[in-house]
C-alpha cells in the first residue's frame, strides 16, 4: 500500500515537473490536441499572460483563441482574436479545423488587413553625435485598439531607452550616449508591446554619424578691382582718354557760350527824334 501511494506521488510530482518545464504555450497546446476545449482556453488565456512572448507564441496563442471562442459560439471574441493574430502576422494561414462560420470571419478580418502587419516607423530627431543622447520619434502604424499597450527602444548592451513618452500608438524614446556606445553608429532595437509584455513588433535599426559637412565661404559680392602691377585702373590709356574728352567737351561748350554772348546784339530802347521846324 505504502509502495503504490509513493509511485503515485512520483507520478503526479514528474506531470507537474514536466509541465513546468513545458511552459504555459506548451501546456495549453497539449489540452487543445487531446480536445479539452475549456482546460485549453483557461491554458492559452494563461500564455497570453505570460512574458516573453514572441511574435511567432502571440500568432499562436490569438489564433488558438480565436478558434475556440468560436467553438463556444462567442463569435465577436473570435472575430478579435483572429484580427489580434492577423495584425501581428498578416500572412498567418486559416487553420484547416476552422468550420465554414469562422473561415468566412477569419477570411473577412484578413481582406480587411490588406496583408498588412502592424509596423514601427522610426525617425531620429537630428544626426547621431557621439557626444549627445539619441533621441528617437517612434509611431506604430496598423495595430487594432487594444492590441498594443506600450512602445518601448533598447540598444548596445540589451540597456534600455528612458521612455519619455509612450502610448499605444507613439512613443519618444531617449538613448543615453552610454546606452548606445556614443561611436560612429549605432544599433537600437524599437518594440511595441501588449499589457502582458509580448512582443507584437519589432523593428532593429542601424544609425550612423552624419558625414561633417564643410560650411561654404560666402563669396564677396563687391567687384574686385584689377590692381595689377602696372598701377591698377588708374594706369588705363582709356580712363585718361574719357577724361580728356570730358573735358574737353565741357571746354567747347563755355566757350561757345561767350562767343554767343559776345556777338549778339544789343538792343536798347527805341530812339524817337522829334522835328522841329
Amino acid at each position: 500500500m505504502l509502495r503504490a501511494f509513493t509511485l503515485a506521488l512520483l507520478v503526479v510530482s514528474s506531470s507537474a515537473t514536466a509541465a513546468a518545464q513545458e511552459g504555459p504555450l506548451e501546456a495549453a497546446m497539449e489540452a487543445y490536441r487531446d480536445g479539452e476545449l475549456y482546460r485549453a482556453l483557461e491554458l492559452f488565456t494563461s500564455a497570453l499572460e505570460a512574458p516573453g512572448n514572441t511574435p511567432a507564441d502571440l500568432v499562436t496563442i490569438h489564433l488558438h483563441l480565436g478558434i475556440l471562442h468560436g467553438s463556444l459560439a462567442d463569435l465577436d471574441a473570435a472575430r478579435r482574436e483572429f484580427r489580434a493574430a492577423l495584425a501581428i502576422d498578416a500572412d498567418t494561414p486559416a487553420p484547416d479545423e476552422l468550420n465554414p462560420t469562422l473561415r468566412e470571419i477569419f477570411d473577412s478580418e484578413a481582406a480587411e488587413r490588406g496583408g498588412r502587419s502592424v509596423g514601427l516607423e522610426v525617425q531620429a530627431r537630428e544626426p547621431l553625435r557621439s557626444d549627445r543622447a539619441l533621441v528617437l520619434d517612434v509611431r506604430l502604424v496598423g495595430a487594432p485598439q487594444g492590441l498594443v499597450d506600450r512602445i518601448e527602444g533598447r540598444a548596445a548592451g540589451d540597456l534600455r531607452a528612458e521612455v519619455v513618452s509612450s502610448s499605444a500608438t507613439t512613443g519618444t524614446l531617449t538613448f543615453p550616449v552610454a546606452a548606445w556606445g556614443g561611436g560612429e553608429s549605432a544599433e537600437v532595437q524599437t518594440r511595441a508591446l501588449d499589457a502582458f509584455g509580448g512582443v507584437v513588433a519589432a523593428t532593429t535599426d542601424r544609425l550612423s554619424a552624419a558625414p561633417a559637412i564643410a560650411t561654404p565661404v560666402a563669396a564677396d559680392e563687391t567687384p574686385a578691382v584689377d590692381d595689377d602691377d602696372d598701377g591698377g585702373i588708374l594706369a588705363s590709356p582709356w580712363l585718361w582718354t574719357i577724361v580728356a574728352v570730358v573735358v574737353l567737351g565741357g571746354a567747347a561748350a563755355v566757350t561757345a557760350v561767350l562767343l554767343t554772348r559776345e556777338t549778339q546784339p544789343v538792343v536798347g530802347a527805341p530812339i524817337i527824334m522829334e522835328l522841329t521846324r
